[in-house]
């Protein structure tokens, strides 16, 4: 202890520096080093919203959190998802087909089934190899694809410059769609989700520069779902920047395995098909039925994207020119979202199903306008709010079959499709009030600086906060 001129006594430590004094410098460091995180975090939003900081490193730890956020949420939806009853546990004709063709694989039955699904053989094999019983192994299969879409989503959207944030929400956004986990825990026998990796890992691989690893998946892709067949119109758009005639000899030369294993199993099946069911016969059928109608089919295609695929339906046409950009920068997934609304028209009746299909382009381009938007914390909460509550609008109650048919847009009562477009509607107007309202400071900031004249002082710079508006 010493004492001052005054007399009073103050308690140094080592250095000759009054404690106070050692508190107040403490106090200083952490706010200047709170200022300094503050400013690396606003730099660090800034530049992934001009796709910086997607470094390969920051890549593979996003994507292995979407692994593992899908992970958790296969293991909620495996225990809080009832588990159809109805025909055994097995559904409708593609269930019992998928169930007896496994068992034909095993050697434990001999009998003919339905085309087309004795021809998506890749998935059977494996289910066949594995020797689980039936349910565990489409269970694995199935979430386990699904869990592998994420970082291949992850991928997807690295190429549009999205905000990381942003792309992990988008993530959350897929995985509580109807048509993903909550319907391949709940109708278990089926190849829905080995069939969405499948054209998700196409997509992927048409995009790329080299179109190697698009020829090496597309065989097994359509093994899995005969739709891949369309994938090569993908590679074909993605390729002609370099030239018409280099990307007619490159699609051709990376699409002959894929077109000889479609051939080839049709020609050589594994799995005898019963006869009297040909390709283009059930083709002109579907298109029939929704050409006339039948059984409201063709306001059941229109309705099913929009009831099962909750804002993802809804950001893209908001903002619109973040949308243009994105399909200007890859014109394939416009070829992709035709191709999709092709096939489920001639598909059949699954229209829930397919338009699951349509997700993945529609995930990116949601994730684009909310990154060019620079969308605020309050806005994304509001649209995963909504987003949840469409999604789940339609839930299925239990295992019935009435619960099932309640729950599917191409099998509900047309009434019921009604209601839940009236649903839908007010869902719309909710979020164009909400996103009128939360980005109501940027807006105004820029109309009172377009009114005062558009210009700023000589002397004066467009800094960051001129440049983005208000942040929420």
């Amino acid at each position: 202890m010493v004492k001052e001129k005054t007399g009073r006594k103050v308690k140094r430590k080592r250095g000759g520096i009054p404690a106070k004094a050692q508190k107040v410098d403490r106090l200083a460091a952490a706010k200047r080093a709170a200022q300094a995180t503050r400013a690396r975090w606003i730099a660090w939003e800034a530049g992934t919203a001009r796709g910086e900081h997607w470094s390969a490193a920051l890549t593979v730890r996003i994507a292995m959190l979407a692994g593992a956020i899908l992970t958790a949420w296969a293991i909620v939806v495996m225990i809080t998802t009832p588990r159809i009853t109805f025909n055994d546990g097995l559904g409708y004709l593609d269930g019992q087909t998928y169930a007896a063709a496994v068992r034909v694989l095993r050697g434990e039955l001999q009998v003919e089934m339905s085309a087309p699904y004795v021809y998506r053989v890749a998935p059977l094999a494996l289910l066949a190899l594995s020797g689980a019983p039936l349910v565990p192994a489409f269970l694995a299969l199935n979430l386990g694809s699904l869990i592998l879409c994420g970082p291949l989503l992850i991928l997807l959207m690295r190429q549009f410059r999205v905000a990381p944030h942003v792309a992990l929400i988008c993530i959350a956004w897929w995985a509580v769609l109807p048509a993903g986990f909550r319907f391949a825990a709940y109708y278990p026998i089926l190849l829905d989700g080995a069939g969405s990796l499948a054209m998700l890992a196409t997509v992927l691989a048409a995009l790329m520069p080299s179109a190697l690893a698009f020829a090496f998946l597309l065989p097994a892709a359509i093994l899995t779902r005969e739709t891949a067949i369309t994938m090569p119109a993908l590679l074909a758009v993605t390729q002609a920047r370099f030239g018409l005639g280099r990307a007619v000899v490159i699609t051709l030369a990376a699409s002959v395995a894929g077109v000889a294993a479609f051939i080839a199993v049709r020609t050589w099946p594994p799995i005898e098909p019963a006869s009297g069911s040909t390709l283009l016969g059930d083709v002109a059928r579907n298109f029939d039925w929704i050409r006339t109608n039948a059984s409201e089919r063709a306001w059941r295609y229109l309705a099913a994207p929009f009831l099962t695929l909750g804002v993802l339906t809804i950001v893209p046409f908001v903002a619109p020119r973040q949308t243009r950009a994105a399909l200007t920068q890859a014109p394939a997934l416009a070829v992709y979202l035709v191709a999709v609304l092709v096939a489920a028209a001639i598909g059949g009746e699954d229209f829930d199903r397919f338009a699951f299909w349509l997700a993945p382009v529609l995930v990116v381009l949601s994730a684009r306008a909310l990154t060019e938007s620079r969308a605020g914390t309050l806005l994304l909460v509001a649209l995963s709010g909504v987003h949840i509550a469409l999604a789940w609008a339609a839930a299925p109650v239990d295992g019935s079959e009435v619960a099932y048919r309640d729950a599917v847009v191409a099998l509900m009562p047309i009434q019921r499709v009604l209601q839940l477009i009236g649903a839908y509607v007010l869902a719309v107007a909710v979020l164009l009030v909400l996103v009128r309202t939360l980005r109501a400071p940027a807006d105004t900031v820029g109309r009172r600086r377009r009114k005062a004249g558009g210009s700023r002082p000589r002397g004066t710079s467009d800094g960051p906060a001129a440049r983005g508006g208000a942040r929420d």
